[in-house]
């Protein structure tokens, strides 16, 4: 069996889900066909002369520099793993981007991202407070890494869209492969929904309420509780509003860490009863709990934008809103749930789409024959 060094920012003992999740899995996959060499935790601090510089600079209206990725720390990220890697490996393949890129490798190596650096800041900060000559410093240093890589992974087509319109290159078919992701829960065996049960549950999950669109899912359902009184909504990550939280329908079941074993048990058994996922993001790459909740059938209502088209084919296993607006919402979920028969068959075509396109054997799969292909 060849040897590859895998390498990663973050601690393999982080499974919980997001992005530490992804990582945990994608090392099982390929410790399915390679050895591995692990380098893993490679995370420095910052230089914090580098922070202080920065906030003076915010003070004056200049416009801050963005010392997490400084070139400094690069450096110190890249004599890191030099001391670790395994010289006689086959290829070293690197979790993320921007950590790396001021590594010089002379084997072949293959990454996996979800956002270029200059989406990241976009959609998850505010762009205006650092500087512009500085954001263009760390995307042209990605820019040239994403270049000489042998083998590129994405999250998403929209992300492969995005670096495609920041950098200009053109997407290789021989090295550029759309791979997305997968959930960071077992699969179950089967849809374990009652088919008698006309109980609707509504499952709202995020670790920031706000930003993925909690204020909106709450409004959705005050709507559809006006035709199904008996509807109930279940919230799970961070802890809503008291407004929220005293709504007759609203149970909340708290942060659930799936390291632990009743927290588990708490979050699938959600899963597994919920009519529908809403998932109204404001900000988000990939969406893994779409395909979480797919594992179980159950639909995901989400907007049609980042990397979620990816999961969800529109009518068919869920719904992409083109208006993010509580009345769209209700007005899916009432049509949907109204039709038994209709809603039994999305939850069916749900189920398989997601297990087969989305599960990690089939992501490993599909990584590892793109690498031998085009070795």
């Amino acid at each position: 069996m060849d040897k590859i060094n895998y390498i990663t920012n973050l601690s393999l003992t982080e499974v919980s889900g997001g992005w530490s999740g992804i990582n945990h899995r994608m090392h099982e996959q390929f410790g399915r066909f390679y050895a591995l060499n692990t380098i893993s935790a490679i995370n420095p601090p910052i230089i914090k002369f580098e922070k202080i510089v920065s906030k003076f600079k915010r003070i004056l209206g200049m416009g801050g520099e963005f010392f997490f990725f400084s070139d400094s720390r690069l450096e110190i990220i890249s004599r890191l793993v030099e001391q670790k890697v395994d010289s006689q490996s086959k290829f070293d393949f690197y979790f993320g981007l921007t950590p790396w890129v001021k590594i010089i490798d002379n084997r072949p190596y293959a990454l996996y991202l979800d956002a270029s650096f200059r989406t990241y800041i976009q959609l998850y900060l505010d762009s205006e407070l650092f500087s512009e000559s500085d954001v263009k410093r760390i995307c042209k240093l990605e820019s040239a890494w994403l270049d000489s890589a042998k083998w590129v992974f994405w999250g998403s087509n929209w992300a492969m869209r995005e670096a495609i319109d920041q950098y200009g290159f053109v997407p290789d078919s021989r090295k550029h492969l759309v791979i997305n992701t997968g959930g960071n829960i077992p699969i179950p065996e089967s849809d374990v929904q009652n088919d008698n049960d006309d109980q609707l549950f509504l499952l709202f999950i995020s670790l920031n309420f706000e930003k993925k669109g909690g204020f909106i899912c709450w409004d959705a359902f005050k709507l559809i509780q006006k035709i199904f009184p008996q509807a109930r909504l279940k919230i799970i990550g961070e802890r809503p509003p008291a407004q929220v939280l005293d709504t007759d329908g609203v149970d909340y079941l708290g942060r659930l860490n799936k390291n632990k074993p009743e927290e588990l048990r708490l979050l699938t058994n959600a899963l597994a009863s919920a009519s529908f996922l809403i998932h109204p993001t404001k900000m988000d790459t990939m969406g893994a709990v779409i395909l979480e909740a797919g594992y179980y059938g159950c639909p995901s209502i989400a907007p049609n934008k980042f990397g979620i088209p990816d999961l969800i084919k529109d009518g068919e296993t869920g719904f992409l809103l083109e208006k993010v607006e509580p009345q769209e919402i209700s007005d899916i979920v009432t049509k949907q749930f109204s039709d038994r028969p209709q809603y039994k068959k999305i939850r069916q075509s749900c189920r398989a789409f997601t297990c087969n396109e989305f599960s990690w054997s089939a992501i490993g799969e599909k990584m590892n024959s793109f690498i031998v292909q085009n070795g």
